[in-house]
């Protein structure tokens, strides 16, 4: 589902720990997505970048700064709240959001529809036709031990996008797979995102990887020492 929303985090700062032996993990980073753009967010480990990524996602609230989608400000929802904007607008390609195991690929990608109430029939028919758009379609009974590394990644993307968020985001994609195989997941993170229409934010430390984005964002340290257009 495409958005006419820009996603914004402005002067965003996130510190863990006591005053004492306080961490900042993100310092004064502050960014604009266009609707239906992509962002990769490029750093090293311990940058910064998941933990961007979850404030996004609104996975976590920041220590201070605004977070905006459109004309609303996000950055103190309640729990219930937040939970709602999540269901409603963002769809999670975490690799630690492994399918269910025992759970058959139908299965697990009708688990991404559990929040969204629609007819058993537009249920059935967006399955099948999200099954055909990864590939999946002669997998649908499989288990996810018999299926390939890469295979279990589309599975996990399949399951994100058949709610059709309008925001996509991706921690790392690929992250366990060769290098050839993890640029083939950011190029179909890219596919799906140009298709949809949708806003795509994804972390990589591959500076090939995020070359495809329309924006990258570069952190160290919790700081922004790039950002590309």
């Amino acid at each position: 589902m495409s958005s006419t929303n820009k996603l914004e985090l402005l002067q965003i700062w996130q510190s863990y720990g006591s005053s004492a032996e306080r961490i900042h993990a993100l310092r004064d980073v502050s960014v604009t997505i266009a609707p239906g753009e992509s962002l990769a967010v490029l750093g090293q480990r311990s940058s910064g970048k998941t933990t961007l990524l979850n404030l996004i996602g609104l996975l976590e609230s920041p220590s201070r700064g605004v977070i905006k989608y459109g004309a609303e400000e996000l950055t103190n929802y309640s729990g219930e709240q937040r939970l709602a904007f999540r269901r409603e607008n963002i769809g999670y390609f975490y690799s630690q959001l492994k399918p269910i195991p025992y759970l058959s690929v139908e299965e697990n990608v009708a688990i991404g529809l559990r929040y969204r109430p629609s007819k058993n029939q537009h249920i059935e028919n967006k399955i099948n036709k999200i099954l055909v758009e990864f590939d999946l379609a002669h997998k649908r009974n499989a288990l996810p031990e018999n299926l390939t590394l890469f295979a279990r990644y589309q599975l996990s993307l399949a399951t994100a996008m058949i709610s059709e968020p309008a925001i996509l985001i991706a921690d790392e994609p690929g992250n366990e797979l060769d290098s050839s195989h993890s640029d083939e997941i950011v190029h179909l993170l890219h596919a799906v995102q140009q298709k949809s229409k949708i806003t795509l934010i994804y972390s990589t430390s591959s500076t090939k990887q995020a070359e495809l984005a329309t924006q990258t964002l570069r952190l160290k340290d919790g700081r922004i020492i790039m950002d590309s257009y």
